[in-house]
């Protein structure tokens, strides 16, 4: 569990990466069209990940608490 708990949380590090760099694109105007497309899917991998960090980790807490 704590090895997939870390996985998923380079995961949403690699989101928020891409999150990153589309906005400062689009702030910046430039290929505006697919720094859209990769936020989106970002936002959505990332929202993912995130939630699946809830679940693992508070799995991986139960375990340590037995």
């Amino acid at each position: 569990v704590k090895f997939v708990h870390t996985v998923a949380s380079g995961y949403v590090t690699g989101a928020m990466f891409i999150l990153g760099i589309s906005a400062w694109y689009m702030l910046k105007g430039r290929d505006f069209a697919f720094a859209k497309r990769s936020f989106a899917i970002a936002a959505s991998f990332g929202m993912a990940a995130v939630l699946s960090v809830i679940v693992l980790g508070d799995e991986s807490g139960y375990e340590m608490g037995d």
